[in-house]
């Protein structure tokens, strides 16, 4: 398939595209009044599909986050269809007027960050470490050790 056709009754169509080590992958959304179909492949064998019905959803707002999700990942608009001019190269549309704008990429999570639990831990510093293990008298004597005996 060199170009996806679009479902009867199609109001909007997005293409995109990423690199990737077999050549490149595409990715091609439609959205009807009650679905999203979507098509997926290899760039020059786009052979999978998937047909979502919406029932109580906005095919607007899901095929959207389908995009977003795509452009996450390293998807780039190439083309879009709008019943009027068919394809078009996804520069042109923008210039011009556009069917439907997509929403802004959602923002990265900032990183949770954790800090280790300070129960039951006795944090010294290493100067009070070596002090304590220097000052502490050996298994079996009540002497302290002297520095010739540690080695």
């Amino acid at each position: 398939m060199s170009t996806p056709t679009p479902p009867p009754g199609c109001e909007y169509g997005v293409w995109l595209q990423a690199p990737s080590v077999s050549g490149g992958k595409a990715w091609v959304g439609f959205r009807t009044f009650s679905t999203v179909n979507v098509h997926w492949g290899k760039i020059s064998q786009i052979n999978q599909s998937k047909r979502v019905d919406l029932k109580r959803s906005f095919p607007e707002r899901v095929l959207a986050e389908m995009v977003n999700k795509k452009i996450a990942k390293g998807y780039q608009v190439v083309r879009e269809w709008i019943p009027e001019n068919g394809w078009s190269n996804s520069s042109s549309l923008r210039t011009g007027r556009q069917q439907q704008p997509l929403p802004p990429p959602p923002s990265p999570k900032p990183p949770i960050q954790t800090e280790p639990s300070k129960k039951g831990v006795n944090r010294l510093t290493i100067a009070q470490a070596v002090d304590a293990w220097m000052n502490s008298p050996s298994k079996g004597s009540t002497e302290k050790d002297s520095p010739d005996e540690w080695f």
